[in-house]
C-alpha cells in the first residue's frame, strides 16, 4: 500500500496550535483497514476531528493506492 498526502494533512492544527504531524499520520494508517479508500475516509476524519472547528489554511490532498490484504 501507498499512501501520499500534501503538506496541509501533517500541517492541520488543533485549538491548541498543535500541527497532526508525522505521528498522528502513521498511527492512523496503521489502525486503517488496509484498503486505499478506507484509509483516505480515515485518515481525513482523523484530521477534521484532531483541528476541531480551526480553520483549515492549506490544502489536504490524499491518494492511497495497492492491493488489499487478505486475511485467513
Amino acid at each position: 500500500m501507498v499512501v501520499l498526502r500534501t503538506d496541509g494533512v501533517d500541517e492541520a492544527m488543533n485549538f491548541a496550535g498543535d500541527q497532526f504531524a508525522e505521528l498522528h499520520y502513521r498511527a492512523c494508517v496503521r489502525k486503517a483497514p488496509h484498503n486505499p479508500s478506507a484509509i483516505c475516509r480515515n485518515l481525513f476524519a482523523a484530521v477534521q476531528a484532531f483541528a476541531g472547528a480551526e480553520p483549515q489554511k492549506d490544502d489536504i490532498t490524499l491518494l492511497a493506492f495497492g492491493r488489499e490484504r487478505e486475511f485467513n
